[in-house]
């Protein structure tokens, strides 16, 4: 069974909980690898949702002022 989107905001709040962890300093080197790729992966669609977003927003500011 396939999960649901995890929405913008769990994004970010999955991702500053990652960065406590890396920046903890005790995890074994495969771990560390493994949430830098998560993190890496979660900056990824977020910056993809605001671009986005961005351009829906530009879209929708346009036709306003036609």
């Amino acid at each position: 069974m396939e999960q649901p989107k995890k929405s913008y905001e769990q994004k970010i709040q999955e991702l500053e909980q990652l960065v406590q962890q890396i920046e903890n300093h005790s995890l074994p080197l495969e771990q560390l690898v493994a949430k830098l790729q998560t993190s890496l992966k979660l900056v990824e669609d977020c910056e993809n949702e605001l671009q986005r977003i961005e351009a829906d927003a530009n879209r929708l500011l346009q036709h306003e002022q036609e």
